[in-house]
């Protein structure tokens, strides 16, 4: 398997002009690939936090 991958690298190296090498990919944690996430995560801010929540139900509610 990995010989595989290492013949699918050189062959990428060899025919994609632009090929970025994986040494050089981010980390699959890195929050610049999941910037979905962070607008969602912002978006539920401004709708939970729009006024004092009083309950589970009310919190609830404003999440739906």
């Amino acid at each position: 398997m990995a010989y595989m991958a290492h013949e699918t690298l050189n062959l990428l190296r060899r025919e994609t002009p632009n090929f970025i090498p994986p040494d050089l990919w981010p980390p699959t944690n890195s929050p610049d690939l999941n910037l979905v996430d962070y607008k969602i995560w912002g978006i539920m801010q401004d709708r939970v936090y729009v006024r004092m929540i009083t309950s589970v139900d009310e919190l609830n509610q404003r999440m739906s």
